[in-house]
C-alpha cells in the first residue's frame, strides 16, 4: 500500500500551540506530515525570519516525540517558491491540511481548494484537502494574533500558553535579546 502523505502548509508567523494541535491531529492520520514553510505574498513582511522559525518548528516536532509517537512521521521542509499543489504533487501527497476555526477560515480556504483544482486539473482527483476544526480552546489563536501580543507593554510570558517552547525560546531572543 503507498504511504498516505499529507502537507500541512503554512507561514507560521509564528508556530502556534493550535498549529501543534493540528499536526498531533494530522500525525494521527497519516502516514507522513510535512510541515511547509510557505511564502504568501497576500502577507505583509515574516516578523520572525523563516529559517529561524523552521528550526523552531523543527525543535518542536523532536521535543514532541517521547509523548506522541507518531510524531516521528512528522517533518519541516520549505516550499521554495513552489506553490502549495507544486510542493503536494512533488512530494507525492494525496492530502492538504488546514486547521479551520471559523466559518470565515472555511470560506477562504474553499475558494483556496478549487483554485487548486483548477490549476492543476490533471491532479484534482489525487489531492484532497482535508479540514480540522480547531480545538474550542484554541479558536482565537492565530499568528497575527501572537504578533499583537509582542510588544514592549505585554510580559512575554504571555506568550508561554500560545507558542511551543522552542517558539517561546525564539521570539524571547528576537524581540528581547
Amino acid at each position: 500500500m503507498d504511504k498516505r502523505i499529507a502537507i500541512y502548509p503554512g507561514t507560521f508567523d509564528p508556530f502556534h500551540n493550535g498549529h501543534l494541535d493540528i499536526v498531533r491531529r494530522a500525525a494521527r492520520l497519516f502516514d507522513k506530515v510535512i510541515i511547509v514553510m510557505a511564502d504568501n505574498s497576500a502577507k505583509k513582511e515574516r516578523r520572525w525570519p523563516a529559517g529561524l522559525m523552521e528550526e523552531a518548528i523543527a525543535e518542536t516536532i523532536d521535543a514532541e516525540i517521547d509523548a506522541f509517537s507518531e510524531m516521528n512521521r512528522v517533518f519541516v521542509l520549505s516550499s521554495r517558491g513552489m506553490t502549495t499543489a507544486q510542493f503536494a504533487i512533488t512530494h507525492d501527497a494525496c492530502a492538504i491540511i488546514r486547521g479551520i476555526r471559523t466559518a470565515s477560515d472555511l470560506d477562504y480556504e474553499n475558494a483556496v481548494c478549487q483554485g487548486n483544482k483548477m490549476l492543476y486539473p490533471g491532479n484534482a482527483d489525487k489531492l484532497e484537502h482535508v479540514y480540522l476544526l480547531s480545538d474550542g480552546s484554541m479558536t482565537y489563536l492565530s499568528s497575527s494574533f501572537v504578533r499583537e501580543m509582542v510588544r514592549p507593554d505585554i510580559p512575554l510570558q504571555v506568550l508561554d500558553k500560545m507558542v511551543p517552547r522552542p517558539v517561546y525560546e525564539l521570539i524571547a531572543r528576537e524581540e528581547y535579546g
